[in-house]
């Protein structure tokens, strides 16, 4: 009972210690809790090849904490992205702002707002805390205190609109159903719960595990990275050290380096273990390792295809070579069609956002526009989509006027 943390570098075979300890709990109705939803498929199909198949259960953090919500009987309804979004806008708008009046005009200003407001929740920062931190911060008669104050007037304002209406945002529903199942631990049962997967934890999920451990007293097996004294962890050591009083079991587990192909082996063992460390010595990279240094991203992504290109002109089968981007970077980007330039076959795993589509974003900015109370921004928007205007020049120009004369009203916009 209670907490199972499973921690070390990477390669240690944590993997197995969770699994192997979620197949034997599998007939008390074990939970694996998996960081992403495009992860459950996986560890579900992974299960399967090694006979686990009924009664199986695979979640996000997401599904763990909808299921502690079912369970606790919390069953306040939230509001989704889009509409915080807009209560926030809403609340904006009835505010008197001076120090935020400029920003908040920004298109993006109200998605970070939206961004910081669930951090403070997910914190459990209420309105009134963060007045009193922020008086603290800026005192009255400083130059400060106007933003101060005025920021903390916006967090309460929609707190307050959310009362009015009788709902609650997703990090509120995840704190009540929390609270809820600490005063009925009863609730939950004896469900063992094992999480793998994750780099760190954000204050939601901390919160749930100390919840499940150590006041419902469920068994919980968690897995993260950590090792003493290691530079490239030590931003993991936080969490580590607040979940490792509440542990009743420590797993500790050394590196291996049996994971890499044996040709390979030393010098990739190498670079995982020496990686960001003050003396980390050499060792021989050989093929193992290669370096593609470009002046821009173009350059760069050039140099990734053509490596590509001489990989399966050497032999290497195409379904062993993989092309990791950080996020939607301007490489990855690039890469499809010079991979199409270097005439190499190939698949994208990736998801694009309606919204980031020229389309997307432009029909949604027709309906900001006609239906919701726009900006100049959205007709702009609206009329860059292909095919609205005839000739593009004339959206640049009329762009360039409105930013000039300040013009963002859409009112105003639509009349020039």
């Amino acid at each position: 009972m209670g907490l199972t943390l499973v921690t070390g570098p990477a390669n240690s075979a944590k993997a197995q210690v969770v699994l192997d300890r979620h197949r034997a709990a599998l007939a008390r109705g074990a939970i694996l809790v998996v960081p992403r939803a495009a992860d459950v498929e996986h560890y579900r199909r992974e299960l399967a090849a090694a006979g686990s198949v009924l009664g199986v259960r695979v979640e996000s953090f997401g599904g763990l904490l909808r299921e502690i919500a079912r369970r606790s009987g919390a069953t306040a309804s939230p509001i989704g992205v889009h509409a915080r979004e807009r209560l926030l806008a809403a609340t904006l708008a009835r505010a008197e702002l001076h120090a935020l009046a400029g920003a908040a005009q920004a298109p993006g200003f109200v998605g970070v707002l939206a961004s910081f407001v669930g951090e403070l929740e997910s914190r459990r920062v209420t309105p009134a805390r963060l007045t009193g931190a922020l008086r603290a911060w800026a005192p009255d008669g400083t130059a400060r205190a106007r933003y101060a104050q005025e920021l903390a007037g916006v967090y309460g304002g929609y707190r307050r609109a959310l009362e009015r209406l009788g709902r609650v945002d997703d990090e509120l529903r995840w704190a009540a159903s929390l609270d809820a199942l600490r005063l009925a631990p009863d609730r939950w049962g004896r469900t063992p719960v094992f999480c793998y997967g994750f780099d760190d934890l954000d204050p939601i999920q901390l919160d749930a595990i100390e919840t499940l451990a150590g006041r419902v007293g469920a068994p919980v097996v968690l897995s993260l990275p950590g090792e003493p004294g290691r530079v490239a962890l030590a931003g993991r050591a936080a969490t580590l050290e607040t979940l490792r009083p509440l542990a009743e079991e420590v797993v500790e587990l050394p590196a291996l380096a049996d994971y890499y192909e044996p040709p390979a082996r030393e010098a990739l063992h190498h670079l995982e273990r020496s990686l960001f460390e003050d003396a980390p010595g050499e060792a021989e990279a050989g093929d193992a390792v290669a370096l593609l240094e470009g002046g821009d991203e173009r350059a760069e992504a050039e140099l990734v295809a053509a490596e590509i290109a001489r990989l399966l002109a050497a032999g290497c089968a195409p379904g062993e070579i993989a092309v990791l981007t950080r996020g939607a970077s301007a490489v990855g980007a690039l890469l499809p069609s010079l991979l199409d330039l270097f005439g190499v076959a190939h698949t994208a795993a990736r998801r694009e956002r309606f919204a980031d589509t020229a389309l997307g974003g432009g029909l949604l900015a027709l309906l900001r526009a006609a239906l919701l109370g726009g900006g100049a921004a959205d007709l702009v928007r609206w009329l860059r989509v292909a095919g609205v205007v005839e000739r593009g020049e004339f959206v640049d120009r009329f762009e360039r006027e409105l930013g000039a004369e300040g013009v963002s009203d859409l009112a105003l916009a639509r009349e020039r």
